[in-house]
């Protein structure tokens, strides 16, 4: 029996996306991955503060070159396992819909909407669309699934009486705890 082949989209996020990978290894898929952030070096992120087109330029670049690599392979996917995806073009989706016809395409939103840029215009491309934020589910006709985390990080210690706790991106969850901590 040959394992299913799953292409991982996926954004540049610490080593989630290796665990992540490790995770569907171990249920016997075979994955690919594609990263949906092109590289900038040190001269292309001054260029970008300056010149926002040139970051959306380049990602176009990268993803029409990862479709002319699939395009060449020939590579058939029976899952594209997508989370964020705010850069991915309509072009891209749309080629990639062409080149995996039967593939089934599922949408991880670990962000709000509003921080998806291409949400609602790529929206269509997926057969599943799971948000952590129950209201974006709610709102849109999404399916809820809460955010996930890795087992390592999982203790049994229930010692410690914890009244609240914060993991987050600074951004407006900071501002909010700080409010809730102060006043």
């Amino acid at each position: 029996m040959t394992n299913k082949r799953v292409l991982f989209i996926h954004i540049d996020f610490y080593e989630y996306n290796q665990r992540i990978v490790n995770k569907m290894c171990e249920f016997g898929y075979d994955v690919d991955c594609f990263c949906e952030d092109a590289n900038f070096n040190f001269f292309e992120k001054l260029i970008y503060k300056f010149n926002p087109q040139y970051a959306i330029n380049k990602n176009s670049k990268k993803q029409d070159e990862f479709i002319n690599t699939l395009a060449i392979q020939k590579k058939q996917y029976e899952f594209i396992f997508v989370i964020k995806g705010a850069k991915l073009t309509n072009k891209f989706m749309t080629e990639l819909k062409q080149l995996n016809p039967n593939a089934r395409f599922i949408l991880y939103l670990w962000d709000d909407i509003v921080r998806v840029e291409s949400f609602f215009e790529n929206k269509k491309f997926y057969d599943k669309i799971f948000t952590f934020d129950r209201i974006d589910a709610e709102q849109n006709g999404l399916s809820f699934l809460p955010l996930f985390f890795c087992s390592e990080f999982k203790t049994n210690n229930n010692k410690k009486k914890i009244d609240i706790y914060f993991s987050g991106w600074e951004q407006i969850r900071y501002n909010k705890f700080r409010k809730l901590k102060y006043g």
